[in-house]
């Protein structure tokens, strides 16, 4: 188990993986921009703030926090994965956003002084923390009293069809414990997508005031082929065991249990979020 965390973490930092998430970034905004600006609001983001983002990848929301607390305020963004950051940190340039700063950090074991952040946030990261206790924990530390934490992870496997049918079929074939289950304390996609283990790790942590809401997506991908590719670095991590005909048998059956989602427009289908908030 040891070892295919750390494997999981080496892919997460992976070049390649930064570079299919940049490609696939404006599809990514289009489908998650309205359930962030409920995280940001819930977040109660307002100018000035120094806002602490865990786990911001390419820096999405990062930006739009950005938006909401400047001219005077600050944002942070970590993550373990350099790739990613720099990303963020080239876009952030880009729109002049100078109150975004960037640091390689990983959520367990943050690098910060106590009560330093009005707020922090977290956008489909916390799912896939090893020690989800700890990294609460740092996280409440950093926050000065009254400060918020808002964070979206994903709901029940039967409600995100488009990332838990493939995940299963994976499961199906490696013999690895079934990623979709929420039974399990481990790290994966659908680890908090119940909404009393959810709040229950909040407040176990320490958290107040502590609520979780359901908010439902629609996701949109040009084809089943484009979600596929949007996915391949990711997937790859967890079926490089598999022979390479195993490998292409998995994938043909990926991509007929997905076909029922394409249409005219492309692959469309609907989702749902769990947005989890509590008070320091």
């Amino acid at each position: 188990m040891a070892q295919e965390q750390h494997e999981s973490m080496l892919q997460w930092q992976s070049p390649d993986v930064a570079t299919h998430c940049q490609q696939e970034n404006e599809r990514r905004q289009q489908s998650m921009e309205e359930v962030t600006q409920h995280m940001l609001f819930s977040a109660k983001l307002k100018p000035g703030d120094r806002v602490l983002d865990i786990a911001a990848g390419m820096g999405d929301q990062s930006i739009l926090a950005a938006r909401l607390v400047e001219p005077t305020g600050c944002v942070l963004a970590t993550d373990i994965s350099a790739d990613m950051l720099q990303v963020a940190a080239s876009r952030a340039q880009q729109e002049n956003l100078t109150m975004i700063r960037t640091r390689v950090m990983d959520a367990e074991q943050l690098e910060l002084d106590d009560e330093t952040f009005d707020a922090a946030i977290c956008r489909n990261g916390l799912m896939l923390v090893k020690r989800l206790g700890q990294a609460l924990s740092e996280i409440r530390r950093v926050l000065k009293p009254g400060g918020a934490l808002a964070a979206l992870v994903w709901s029940e496997p039967q409600r995100n069809p488009l990332h838990a049918l493939p995940l299963a079929l994976i499961s199906k074939y490696t013999g690895a414990e079934n990623t979709c289950s929420n039974a399990s304390n481990a790290p994966g996609p659908f680890s908090l997508s119940d909404k009393r283990r959810f709040a229950q790790e909040l407040a176990n942590a320490g958290f107040r005031e502590v609520a979780v809401q359901a908010i439902p997506v629609q996701l949109h991908f040009a084809s089943v082929g484009a979600f596929l590719a949007s996915r391949r670095m990711l997937m790859a991590g967890l079926i490089e065991r598999l022979s390479a005909s195993d490998q292409q048998q998995l994938m043909q059956e990926i991509h007929q249990v997905l076909n029922q989602f394409e249409g005219s427009q492309g692959l469309v289908t609907s989702g749902e979020t769990l947005l989890g908030v509590g008070i320091r």
